[in-house]
């Protein structure tokens, strides 16, 4: 079989098998995604890039390394779902920024967050009064 064939045909079984994982490792919109988990798309769709050229040429290594990367992101979102620790180590804790009208200035530090840039974006949000 020409080379061309055996890619073009390898890349779309890929796609759909990738999609497919895609769409049972996360239901969320892509708003929603956390960057923990777009790092874990961006290295599923470059395995299965990998994939899809030949670059990992033992058919068997192929699906270890895909396999490994979605069963450990599935298990994590799992284990977030049920250990208040480990979301919050994935995830990272959830900040005040601002308390009783006043702008946490530590909190600002912490987060690396500017007063100007926490202004900014509450007037997007149409808040122009901190209390």
């Amino acid at each position: 079989m020409q080379a061309w064939i055996e890619i073009l045909l390898r890349s779309i079984a890929l796609f759909f098998v990738t999609l497919f994982f895609i769409r049972i490792m996360s239901r969320r919109n892509i708003t929603q995604t956390t960057p923990f988990n777009f790092v874990n798309y961006i290295v599923i769709a470059v395995i299965a890039s990998l994939m899809s050229v030949g670059i990992i040429a033992n058919l068997v290594f192929r699906f270890i390394a895909l396999s490994i990367w979605i069963i450990f992101s599935i298990a994590l979102d799992y284990l977030t779902i049920r250990s208040k620790w480990v979301h919050d180590w994935v995830n990272g804790k959830e900040t005040v920024l601002i308390k009783h009208g006043k702008i946490m200035e530590q909190n600002l530090l912490e987060t690396r967050i500017t007063a100007e840039e926490l202004l900014r974006d509450l007037r997007s949000k149409n808040i122009f009064n901190l209390t």
